[in-house]
């Protein structure tokens, strides 16, 4: 479309980034641009940009660093390491910046139909591939929010169907299938949102238990609403099995360890974290949660509202919030949950660990799979004291 074309070259044009800060050539190096965009920044999971992030946005980076990645992303050639920086990049100067955002679109939609094959042609046993379709649907998940067109582009482009084959395909061990199917599961999560006209974007919701639904709070109005999207999401029972079966393989109950066992809150980019399926269920359940704005999905969801309720009480905060947002929008609260113990359960009388916290304190803080290894001056640790932990009147009569 000429009109189209001659209206991306404008907006590249009134652009003026500041070329001042980069010790590197844009067009060459993706992977030292991606380094100088998250500007130490080392967690794998970015709700947000940090401030230095930010910045660096407004530098050549996401000026002719943008367009570079935007080129090398189409290219017919196969380059998995090269296609998986460019694609970072995009997301990076993406990230909580409409104005890039909108160049994706205004791009046109070879690149839109180029991330979804990046994210869809996985070769089970090269990593290689899994980390290519893993930055794609990073790339699509942050160009997606708050952008209609982007979102629209995408769906052309079967990006569901692509979200759909990587989730079906087995994780074998320590892998980077399970970082693609976080981030697979995330664009579920961003395909499914509702906007709103806030300055964030963000709506607001509460459960009508007289309607039986959610309902939208009065002050606010809605920008974007992608109804048919959720229900054609909830009637692909398939895509919907593999959501369930990941919120329901968590939550995460051992300490915590960058290589073995992260916790999705604390996991660190490129170490271990990436590889370890603990990354995953926090973000089935937030894409259960943005279905869960259907009524539709109220029944479908049903089966994995107990493992909801074990998200509730994770002691990592995205598990938590994620598991909480989504059993309200299905109209429970936790206390519907089942509970975490049997009532008869007593914690150790008089159990404190060396620091003066006792059980009712590590059960608020959920501080059991941390710290659970904790003594009181009886050398008595907090797993075999107290019922949140697993322990508390049956281990008691062990004790005796």
């Amino acid at each position: 479309n000429k009109t189209k074309t001659m209206t991306a070259k404008s907006f590249f044009l009134s652009v003026i980034f500041s070329t001042s800060t980069l010790p590197f050539t844009l067009s060459t190096n993706f992977a030292e641009t991606r380094l100088f965009l998250r500007a130490e920044d080392d967690r794998l999971i970015r709700p947000t940009p940090t401030e230095q992030t930010l910045i660096n946005q407004n530098t050549e980076a996401c000026g002719e660093g943008l367009d570079s990645a935007f080129a090398t992303v189409i290219l017919p050639e196969i380059n998995y390491p090269r296609w998986d920086a460019a694609a970072s990049v995009i997301t990076l100067c993406t990230n909580q910046n409409p104005r890039n955002r909108a160049r994706l679109w205004q791009f046109g939609d070879a690149l839109h139909r180029a991330l979804v094959a990046m994210g869809r042609n996985i070769i089970t046993q090269e990593g290689v591939t899994w980390v290519a379709a893993a930055a794609a649907f990073e790339t699509i998940e942050s160009a997606i929010i708050e952008s209609p067109e982007n979102h629209d582009l995408f769906m052309k482009a079967d990006v569901v169907g692509a979200v759909m084959h990587a989730m079906s395909l087995p994780c074998r061990g320590a892998s980077y299938c399970h970082l693609a199917q976080m981030r697979a599961a995330l664009v579920i999560e961003a395909l499914t949102a509702s906007y709103c006209f806030t300055e964030t974007g963000d709506c607001e919701w509460e459960y009508d238990h007289n309607l039986k639904h959610v309902e939208l709070e009065p002050h606010m109005t809605i920008k974007f609403d992608p109804e048919q999207v959720r229900l054609n999401i909830i009637h692909n029972r398939e895509l919907l099995t593999h959501l369930i079966e990941m919120a329901c393989s968590g939550p995460i109950d051992e300490e915590p360890d960058d290589e073995l066992y992260p916790w999705p809150s604390r996991a660190k980019f490129n170490q271990g974290s990436a590889k370890v399926k603990t990354i995953k269920p926090w973000a089935a359940a937030a894409a259960l949660r943005n279905l869960a704005l259907s009524p539709a999905a109220h029944g479908a969801i049903a089966p994995a509202f107990k493992c909801l309720c074990d998200l509730t009480r994770s002691p990592d905060a995205l598990e938590e919030v994620k598991g909480e947002e989504t059993i309200n929008r299905l109209g429970f609260q936790e206390g519907d949950c089942p509970r975490l113990y049997d009532e008869r359960c007593m914690d150790l009388d008089g159990w404190r660990d060396s620091e003066g916290d006792d059980c009712q304190t590590y059960e608020v803080n959920r501080w059991c799979a941390e710290y659970g290894e904790k003594e009181d001056q009886r050398g008595v640790i907090a797993d075999d004291a107290c019922c949140a932990c697993g322990g508390g009147s049956t281990k008691q009569q062990m004790l005796k």
